[in-house]
């Protein structure tokens, strides 16, 4: 996968969120009756001072403030080119060769670097006096260890959360830079004849390890990418609909986040928007019923259909269907596996067939991978179906040669 450069500002404010830095850089610092201590944390080759002590004696710097990370007595204690303790700066060649020296200036310090886990530094903590002093012990050494320890402690998990996040969104936003997804068509057929009517398309996303959609939109959902990701899928989706054989219907998975707020009319508008099914999905999550049903009113306008994605005999999901009147209601795989034997599926089913009747909606069955299952359904009411059995994932090719087998 192409790695495309971004602009992006990390995500340095954990430390921010922990009370409890201010009174350890206060403790410490006054402990070695030293005027300045802080914390600060490695960013984009900057460092980050998170927490700032001082004896308000002379102006410093200021918590939230970024400065280059080269020529840093961060950087260099990091690397290891400075000892974690210097009793007298004038003693070194490299911390006489750093512009804080003179500026501040520093005379002695401690800093002690902030680990995680995997031993990585992403941190120090550090106090500062401007005139040497030849008493610092191991002792002091020591104490600032433990309470360097204590901090890495609070808010190491939430800086690899930080980090975790920035990866994170680097491959989406890679993801949807490069396209780097394929879709499958699964064929939707008519129980009583066989024919197919239409596909559903299947996101698969290619980076490796592996990963189900669910697992990709629900990380994207984590740091507010969701609605960007499913456009990408979506218009990569749509460019398909022309080669779609003409009769077939193309049913594309869509949340309610992006039905309300993703401008999907413009999306869909064209010569072939009444081919299209809007699929519903996670309907039992969304903030406007109102909102939902004025986008629903002019997408149908356009010609699309809606459908309502794993129909479900819980309140919450009749209430919605019951609300939005969708063109077709899909049932749950798992009420669709084995329903030949299961009298009280069967009782299930047939209720949701005479639900969908009242509120003029087709019933599609997901899942049917047996020819009992399809043989059932098609008994109960049920007039489409998807699945293995049916048709399997492909590509156009798998698709139009599905067609030709009734």
């Amino acid at each position: 996968m192409t790695h495309h450069a971004t602009f992006r500002i990390a995500s340095t404010h954990t430390a921010a969120r922990v009370p409890i830095i201010d009174e350890i850089l206060s403790t410490v610092r006054r402990h070695l009756d030293m005027p300045l201590a802080y914390l600060a944390v490695f960013d984009s080759g900057d460092v980050v001072y998170r927490a700032v002590s001082t004896d308000r004696r002379a102006p410093y710097f200021e918590a939230g403030d970024r400065r280059p990370a080269k020529g840093s007595y961060c950087l260099a204690v990091r690397d290891g080119r400075l000892p974690q303790m210097l009793a007298d700066t004038r003693m070194n060649p490299v911390a006489m060769s750093l512009p804080a020296t003179v500026m501040l200036p520093v005379g002695a310090y401690v800093a002690v670097p902030l680990l995680m886990a995997d031993g990585t530094a992403y941190g120090v903590f550090c106090c500062m006096s401007h005139d040497p002093m030849p008493n610092l012990s191991e002792r002091d050494l020591a104490i600032v260890t433990n309470f360097a320890q204590l901090l890495a402690d609070a808010i190491g998990s939430g800086v690899k959360a930080d980090q975790d996040g920035r990866d994170m969104r680097q491959q989406i936003e890679d993801v949807i830079i490069d396209r780097d997804f394929t879709l499958l068509l699964q064929p939707i057929v008519a129980l009583h004849s066989n024919a197919v009517v239409g596909a559903e398309a299947l996101c698969r996303f290619r980076p490796t390890p592996y990963r189900n959609p669910d697992t990709w939109f629900a990380d994207a959902r984590k740091i507010g990418m969701q609605r960007e990701l499913e456009r990408a899928v979506i218009l990569k989706t749509l460019d398909r609909l022309e080669d779609l054989p003409r009769a077939l219907t193309l049913s594309i998975n869509v949340s309610p986040d992006m039905m309300i707020h993703g401008n999907l009319p413009a999306m869909i508008d064209g010569p072939n928007s009444d081919r299209i099914v809007l699929e519903l999905t996670e309907h039992n999550y969304f903030d406007s019923m109102t909102d939902l049903q004025t986008q629903i009113k002019h997408l149908r306008r356009m010609g699309a259909k809606i459908a309502v994605d794993d129909l479900s005999a819980a309140h919450s999901s009749l209430s919605t269907v019951l609300q939005i009147k969708p063109d077709f209601v899909k049932l749950d795989s798992e009420l669709v596996r084995g329903i030949h034997m299961d009298p009280a599926s069967q009782a299930l089913t047939a209720g949701i067939v005479h639900f969908a009747k009242a509120i003029n909606a087709d019933v599609i069955a997901e899942g049917v991978e047996r020819v009992q299952e399809a043989e059932s359904l098609h008994k109960l009411g049920v007039k489409f179906g998807q699945g293995y059995f049916l048709g399997r994932p492909g590509g156009m090719n798998a698709l139009q040669a599905r067609m030709y087998q009734i």
